[in-house]
């Protein structure tokens, strides 16, 4: 009988650059890059580790990692933003999440996601954003159950060279 690993919510560190490097490009795989044409796959391989180490003492930013075992098995990528002369309150934005399938439907993602809600309360944010593919009906689900309502509509169109 394989017992599977207990899976541990925590900040992310340098060290986790090369797992938190490969979740981005499972997300890009798995949704950005199904749904468009116009994401480079190529960049979290380039540039998602280094992200990470760039960002990672930013106080206003906060990078998760779902840890099973030894791997970097989901991600979570935030940030605040400070009221505007249009918006008056504090936003927490979650910008990325992934869970690697093996850990999925295991409440990993809700873990990740209440480690957010409650860095946001602890900044005194009083409101919480997430964009998600339109036709992402995965996504859309998950966000709904924990809260979640449409806020806006964003639409794009292809102009011909």
């Amino acid at each position: 009988m394989r017992l599977e690993p207990t899976v541990r919510i925590r900040r992310a560190t340098t060290a986790d650059a090369p797992g938190y490097a490969r979740c981005v490009g499972g997300l890009f795989a798995e949704d950005a890059g199904t749904r468009d044409d116009t994401i480079d796959q190529t960049w979290p391989a380039r540039e998602a580790a280094r992200h990470l180490l760039a960002n990672l003492s930013d106080p206003s930013q906060l990078f998760l990692t779902a840890e099973a075992g030894t791997d970097v098995g989901g991600i979570l990528w935030g940030r605040i933003s400070p009221p505007d002369p249009l918006r008056t309150a504090d936003k927490a934005t979650l910008l990325s999440m992934y869970v690697s399938p093996p850990l999925r439907n295991r409440g990993v993602g809700t873990r990740l996601l209440s480690a957010f809600t409650d860095w946001a309360r602890g900044h005194g944010v009083t409101r919480l954003s997430v964009t998600a593919h339109a036709d992402n009906a995965d996504a859309t689900r998950f966000y709904r159950r924990h809260g979640f309502t449409p806020y806006h509509l964003t639409l794009e169109a292809g102009l011909a060279p």
